[in-house]
């Protein structure tokens, strides 16, 4: 049987060999990986549906959009725009 989940491991991963239990064992934890492991860019936000994570990027452009026109108004010398940052902005000090 564990030689079955080792050659089903070996197919999944190209042909690649399993790590056997003597080569884990011998192993140091406190050293980093001998390999590096695949990595994708981590999310902006864990959500359940594509629905979902399509709206949040949405609004956070479109948060930042505000926030980065209010700040070029404001270090343009509009002193009013420092009303138009996004409500829960943490806004700039006046010039």
């Amino acid at each position: 049987m564990i030689r079955e989940i080792e050659e089903e491991g070996e197919r999944k991963r190209d042909g690649d060999a399993v790590a056997g239990t003597e080569k884990i064992l011998s192993q140091n934890p406190y050293e980093p990986p001998t390999r590096r492991t695949k990595r994708s860019s981590k999310p902006l936000f864990h959500v359940a549906s594509k629905q979902a994570r399509e709206y949040l990027r949405q609004e956070i452009l479109a948060y930042l959009a505000q926030y980065w026109e209010a700040l070029e108004a404001l270090r343009g010398g509009n002193l009013k725009a420092a009303d138009w940052f996004p409500r829960v902005a943490i806004r700039r000090r006046l010039p």
